[in-house]
């Protein structure tokens, strides 16, 4: 929530989306190259993720082509409750 609001994401929600999915991305190589390295994941367990490819890039384009048609009030809400739950379901996880 700190750096949506401190990165001005109102008046620049493209720039705001493609910042987080920057971060989400290099979140997840990292996570992903760490796993590999302690073997959690495997030849098998990667060969079951890769058919979930094409419905990776599916969501990708369909998303691009919803965000365009988002009012900017409502992509302000989605984003700040989506960080919400996150947040609350990682805190929640880290209790468990």
């Amino acid at each position: 929530l700190v750096y949506a609001r401190e990165a001005g994401w109102q008046s620049h929600p493209d720039m705001f989306r493609a910042n987080l999915q920057l971060i989400f991305f290099i979140m997840h190589i990292l996570a992903i190259s760490s796993m590999m390295y302690g073997g959690v994941i495997t030849a098998e367990t990667a060969k079951a993720s890769a058919g979930l490819f094409p419905a990776v890039v599916a969501g990708g384009l369909a998303g691009n082509k919803l965000a365009a048609r988002v009012p900017k009030d409502v992509f302000q809400k989605l984003v700040i409750n989506g960080l919400r739950v996150m947040g609350v379901l990682f805190v929640g996880k880290s209790v468990l």
